[in-house]
């Protein structure tokens, strides 16, 4: 578990000059200045849940993260975490990521929450091989016809509050 280094509230700003940071969770910061980020070059885990975000900018100055959740945000655009080799991803929000299908980029996904009413078509998801966990929140109930049809394989798919363990289990 990650523990919040902050307190609610308080100012990112305290965070320049830790280079050396590789996890850090500063959910619940009501006005996150995200400009302090750009200068965590060693962080591997980023948790940033409703922080009143507007885009991940700064996502893109953090080269060797590995672990990013956003959630319940205001983030629309993924690009921004495009060349970061992720293997966990939580961009749930009712607000949905405009451009979800950018997941491909992350090979080495193994967990992901994605979520929004826009998202209509999980099709690209087949292309995840390494994906363990997945949970769709705020999709069309279709998703849940099939779950497993055109997607890999499966530990466990969450679609809207409905859980499918999908087997064989992972890792072979």
């Amino acid at each position: 578990m990650v523990e919040p280094l902050l307190p609610a509230g308080q100012r990112l700003s305290a965070l320049t000059g830790l280079t050396p940071l590789t996890n850090l969770d500063v959910s619940w910061n009501s006005s996150p200045n995200t400009i302090a980020l750009n200068g965590l070059t060693n962080l591997q885990l980023l948790h940033v849940t409703s922080d009143t975000l507007s885009n991940i900018v700064f996502v893109s100055h953090l080269p060797l993260l590995k672990d990013l959740d956003f959630g319940y945000n205001n983030v629309s655009d993924l690009s921004p975490a495009v060349g970061r080799d992720l293997t966990s991803l939580q961009a749930y929000y009712d607000k949905p990521i405009t451009n979800a299908s950018l997941v491909t980029n992350f090979p080495h996904l193994a967990h992901l929450s994605l979520g929004g009413e826009a998202l209509t078509n999980i099709s690209f998801l087949s292309g995840l091989t390494n994906l363990w966990s997945c949970g769709l929140m705020a999709t069309p109930t279709w998703a849940a016809s099939r779950p497993s049809s055109t997607l890999p394989i499966f530990g466990t798919l969450d679609v809207n509050g409905d859980a499918f363990t999908i087997s064989p289990p992972w890792p072979p």
